[in-house]
């Protein structure tokens, strides 16, 4: 005789045990994973499980996984080398978790999983885009990829003028004729940053330390 589980048993708990103790009386493993409820049905029988039960337990714990409200994510900041961009999922289902991946010209970025980006001279003339994939439980799992981004420029630039540097491009880098080896860049406001003629300019001081320069003192 099939032994009865009580009704009060959550669903979960009795398609566990009706699968463990198919796979204890030999239903092999692949096939279960091909069609667990009929399988695990007919070969629980034998460990005194009822049939009825596993499909009952069964139709209980495996509800169709409902639909995630999920938006196509945008990204934010300047498409410039030293500067970060940002991911912006957009609205989803209350309680959705995300994960980012970040791409170049559609190749992934090694190690760019987080929700912002810092561009680098690699980036330089790439488009770049992310994929955003929400989570939540009793959904089903989805991504959305954003927009590709402008082409990313560079963060440094010809001077405008003879003074001047472009816009997006403010740093004065100033190679001195009398310190050769004593580059100096000035930032809008420094007190020779007017007269300064720049040989380079930059749209961070991060790009000026890169390039080679130091900070004015004054």
């Amino acid at each position: 005789m099939s032994r009865r589980i009580p009704a009060s048993f959550p669903g979960r708990t009795i398609a566990v045990f009706a699968l463990a103790a198919a796979l204890a009386v030999g239903a092999p493993a692949v096939a279960l994973a091909a069609s667990p409820v009929a399988l695990a049905a007919s070969h629980a029988a034998s460990a005194g499980v009822a049939p009825a039960a596993v499909s009952a337990a069964a139709n209980r714990v495996l509800p169709a996984a409902r639909t995630l409200k999920a938006k196509k994510p945008t990204i934010s900041g300047k498409k410039i080398a030293t500067l970060k961009l940002t991911a912006k999922p957009g609205s989803w289902t209350s309680g959705t978790s995300f994960s980012y991946r970040w791409y170049a010209d559609g190749k992934a970025i090694s190690g760019a999983t987080k929700r912002s980006l810092t561009l680098t001279s690699k980036h330089v003339g790439t488009r770049i885009t992310v994929k955003v994939t929400g989570k939540k439980a009793g959904y089903a799992t989805v991504s959305k990829t954003s927009a590709a981004t402008s082409v990313v420029k560079s963060a440094k630039a010809r001077p405008a003028s003879k003074t001047t540097c472009p816009a997006g491009y403010p740093i004065k880098g100033n190679q001195t004729t009398r310190h050769t080896k004593d580059w100096i860049y000035h930032v809008p406001g420094g007190r020779f940053y007017k007269a300064t003629h720049p040989e380079e300019c930059f749209a961070t001081e991060k790009a000026a330390r890169q390039a080679g320069y130091r900070a004015s003192k004054v």
